[in-house]
């Protein structure tokens, strides 16, 4: 088969079809491409249909003008006879190019919208029925092999060539952590717990110490009142193998030990990165991971990938785009989510913050992309008040875990 399609500013349109007719070749056409924006998608919808095993040949048909007319249109394409034709997208005078086309040579010719999820593909006339029939048929089959890898490639994304997965005992203290910290009052003392304890393992700088200091601050125990929600915190961790309970521990408190790991006979530099990781776990790691978990229950993500990150390899650039805690791929909608996790907003600067998340989704996943800022609750209501003003100006949604958790 040889698929015709007009090239746009959406993947899906131009995706989609190829996945669900298999072409043996695709062609494209597009306006002026002086800065290769158009091949740069197009080879993303290449490379998202060959991780999902479907291969073809294409070619790239371009007017030699940014808005080519009507005329210009049909002229590039007279010679041209496609078995079908995608009507998806492009702008109006290269629509109407191809349907002359089609209509005078009688081809195939559909029209796509995703939001009709029974019968996304419409034939334009009776002569693509059949091709229209085997697009809805393969429609269900499709969705279902889409995921957040795919998602990103098909809009050009560096996509890293492994996606983190969080062990399943940290996804159990996430869910713990998240229940114990629903109280206020319990959730204001383990914060101030965390900000002495950051204080005892980093003093004023911002990271594990090195060495010999690693060594003997590792030493040091985590003390918590018997009962308290801070035990309550610690216990979850050490019920997991997070962290570990100490031999030393009566009275009316307990101690723990960050690492189980031997301080002496553990090489400096893993031990460092196992104490950072920990650390970083019991402080604000644990929220994404909740998250995560929440989100897990709603049928409209088919997929959510964890602290997602460019490949650097495929484009050294890519470390100016930072990290996203959370990247979830909404088969209802077909867009992708890109989620920054805060367990009351951003330290400092939230407009800005709030500013590099829109636009790292739009640039990592295309226009349509959603952008959402989560935090466990929010430190005043003046607070939650600046935060949805600027997360409303910046197009980003808010969502505050305790009020999903509690149905408000």
């Amino acid at each position: 088969m040889h698929l015709l399609q007009l090239a746009g500013g959406q993947a899906w349109p131009n995706l989609l079809p190829i996945l669900a007719l298999r072409p043996k070749l695709v062609t494209y056409l597009t306006s002026s491409d002086p800065t290769e924006h158009y091949r740069r998608s197009i080879e993303a919808i290449r490379d998202a249909c060959r991780d999902l095993g479907v291969t073809f040949e294409q070619r790239v048909l371009s007017a030699s003008r940014k808005e080519p007319t009507t005329e210009d249109c049909r002229e590039i394409l007279k010679e041209l006879t496609p078995d079908c034709i995608n009507l998806t997208g492009g702008t109006k005078p290269m629509s109407l190019a191809a349907y002359d086309l089609a209509l005078a040579k009688s081809l195939a010719s559909f029209y796509l919208d995703t939001r009709r999820r029974s019968t996304p593909a419409e034939a334009v006339h009776p002569l693509g029925n059949s091709v229209t029939e085997q697009i809805n048929q393969a429609f269900p089959r499709i969705i279902a092999s889409l995921n957040v890898p795919v998602a990103l490639r098909a809009n050009g994304f560096p996509v890293p060539p492994y996606f983190k997965t969080a062990p399943e005992p940290w996804m159990r203290f996430a869910v713990r952590a998240a229940d114990i910290r629903s109280d206020f009052e319990a959730d204001r003392e383990i914060g101030r717990a965390l900000a002495s304890l950051r204080q005892q393992f980093m003093g004023q700088g911002s990271s594990m110490p090195r060495k010999g200091q690693l060594r003997q601050v590792l030493q040091t125990p985590i003390s918590a009142l018997i009962d308290s929600p801070w035990h309550q915190y610690l216990c979850a961790a050490h019920q997991e193998g997070i962290i570990q309970l100490t031999e030393n521990s009566g009275g009316d408190h307990v101690e723990f030990l960050l690492l189980p790991d031997d301080p002496f006979t553990t090489p400096a530099e893993e031990l460092r990165s196992r104490a950072s990781e920990t650390f970083k776990l019991l402080e604000g790691v644990w929220f994404e991971l909740a998250v995560l978990h929440h989100l897990k229950q709603k049928s409209s993500f088919g997929d959510i990938a964890w602290s997602v990150e460019a490949d650097h390899i495929q484009d050294p650039t890519a470390s100016s785009r930072g990290e996203t805690d959370l990247v979830a791929f909404n088969t209802v909608g077909l867009a992708l989510h890109f989620i920054s996790c805060k367990t009351t907003g951003p330290h400092s600067s939230p407009l800005d913050a709030i500013q590099g998340l829109r636009n790292r989704a739009t640039k990592e996943g295309g226009q349509f992309s959603k952008a959402e800022l989560w935090i466990f609750r929010p430190k005043s209501d003046d607070h939650r008040n600046d935060l949805a003003n600027h997360c409303r100006e910046q197009n980003v949604a808010l969502r505050v875990f305790t009020e999903t958790q509690s149905g408000s």
